[in-house]
């Protein structure tokens, strides 16, 4: 039987005009014998994971030493200001938890008090969801400024991947006794991720 045209059979006796003739019809259609690439295909498959990330930080200059104006008397106290060295933050971690970077200071050598340094965070570079912390006044007038631990910047939790710059403007104001003289203190900065 090849397909082509109609198939009957008969016994070849007598009962064969009872056997009309009908007609049978098959049709066929050829398909691969797999599901893969052919003889001259490859299939090629890459998988990429989800990567951990990371959380870096570091106060992004060379020289870490921060030189204030000379002290402006401004009749009630004296004056002098400065910028922090730039603090680059960089989160790529999975997640995205929340961080945060703070400074706290130390007195001043000569027993200058280190309530009378404070600062104005800023955000120099936006990225990785950060949000300036909020200004620390001098403690002149009382409170601790920066003696106390204080935000320069955070991210919540869900932020945006990527990398920011972190600065503060310093504000030092002291009591219009102050001896003449070279004073220094230390600023300590703490990342909490």
């Amino acid at each position: 039987m090849t397909g082509q045209s109609s198939y009957w059979f008969t016994s070849g006796g007598s009962r064969d005009a009872a056997k009309p003739t009908t007609p049978l019809t098959v049709a066929y259609t050829a398909t691969g014998t797999g599901s893969g690439p052919g003889e001259e295909e490859q299939t090629i498959t890459a998988t990429v994971p989800e990567q951990a990330g990371e959380f870096t930080w570091t106060i992004d200059a060379g020289d870490r030493a921060v030189t204030l104006t000379d002290a402006v008397n401004k009749g009630a106290y004296l004056h002098s200001t400065g910028d922090l060295k730039p603090v680059k933050v960089t989160d790529t971690r999975a997640g995205t938890p929340a961080w945060s970077v703070s400074g706290q200071a130390g007195d001043f050598t000569g027993g200058l008090p280190g309530t009378y340094l404070g600062w104005t965070p800023t955000v120099l570079t936006p990225g990785a969801g950060a949000q300036p912390g909020t200004p620390v006044a001098p403690g002149i007038d009382g409170g601790n400024g920066l003696t106390t631990s204080a935000t320069l910047g955070s991210a919540t939790t869900g932020h945006t991947k990527g990398t920011t710059t972190l600065g503060a403007t310093l504000d030092l104001r002291l009591p219009t006794t102050t001896q003449p003289g070279t004073y220094t203190t230390t600023l300590t900065l703490t990342a909490l991720s």
